[in-house]
């Protein structure tokens, strides 16, 4: 009993495969084409609480970032 490979069909599986890993993967990353994004520096003169690395911001009680870097000056 020979058997045959039909590589057109196991290419177009692979590829499917390979691209819909692709898919899922940025799926996962949630991936974001289209988001601008806008960095701020503040500085206080006071001292300051509450504020740690990866603290949510909050704009008029919506989630619109978070603190990526805390540093002196």
């Amino acid at each position: 009993m020979e058997t045959r490979a039909n590589y057109l069909l196991v290419g177009s599986f692979v590829l499917v495969a390979v691209l819909g890993l692709f898919l899922f993967v940025v799926w996962l990353a949630r991936f974001q084409f289209d988001t601008l994004y806008d960095q701020y520096q503040l500085s206080f003169s006071g001292h300051v609480t509450g504020i740690s690395q990866g603290s949510p911001v909050n704009f008029q009680g919506v989630p619109v970032g978070q603190v990526l870097q805390i540093g002196f000056s």
